[in-house]
C-alpha cells in the first residue's frame, strides 16, 4: 500500500480549528504590530536615502541607484511609490506589507515540513518576535526584505 502526501485539507477538525485560531492570532498581532503608529516618526537617515534612490525618475535609475543595496527592493519601492505616495507611513507600508506576509508564509511552510501545529507556532514567532516587526516598520533597502528571506534567514529565527 502506498503512502500519500497530507493534504491541507486534511486536517482532523479540532485540532485543525485550534492551529487555524493560532494562526488567524498570529496574523492579527503580525498586522497589528506592524501597522501601528507607521508615521509617528520622521524617516532616518538610511531611511531616506532608501527613498530618495527609489523617487529616481525610471525604474531602472532607481534599481541602480545604489549599487551595494540589491535592486529588487528598489524597484518595488519606486512602483509603490508612483502608485500610492511617498509620504513617511506610506513608504513604510511596503516593508510592513511584507512583514506581515511573513506569517502566512511561515505558517505554510511550517506547516507543510512539519504539521499544523509547527505551522501556527512558527507563524506566531514570526509574528511576535522585536526583530522580524522592527524591520518591517523601516523603509531600508540594504536588509533582507520578503517573506521567503524572513523564514531562510537566521537572524529571525533565533530568539531575540
Amino acid at each position: 500500500m502506498q503512502a500519500t502526501a497530507p493534504q491541507l485539507h486534511d486536517v482532523p477538525t479540532a485540532a485543525g480549528r485550534r492551529w487555524t485560531w493560532l494562526f488567524v492570532v498570529a496574523l492579527l498581532i503580525a498586522t497589528a504590530t506592524r501597522l501601528q503608529g507607521l508615521s509617528w516618526e520622521a524617516l532616518s537617515g538610511d531611511e531616506m536615502a532608501t527613498l530618495n534612490s527609489a523617487l529616481e525618475p525610471t525604474l531602472a535609475q532607481a534599481a541602480w541607484a545604489h549599487a551595494s543595496n540589491p535592486p529588487l527592493y528598489q524597484m518595488a519601492l519606486h512602483l509603490w511609490s508612483q502608485a500610492v505616495g511617498s509620504s513617511d507611513g506610506v513608504a513604510r507600508l511596503l516593508s510592513a506589507i511584507f512583514g506581515i506576509l511573513c506569517v502566512p508564509v511561515a505558517f505554510v511552510f511550517g506547516r507543510m515540513l512539519c504539521g499544523p501545529a509547527a505551522g501556527s507556532l512558527w507563524a506566531l514567532l514570526i509574528a511576535a518576535k522585536p526583530r522580524p516587526v522592527w524591520y518591517a516598520r523601516h523603509t531600508h533597502s540594504g536588509r533582507r526584505t520578503g517573506p521567503l528571506e524572513c523564514l531562510i534567514s537566521r537572524d529571525r529565527l533565533v530568539p531575540s
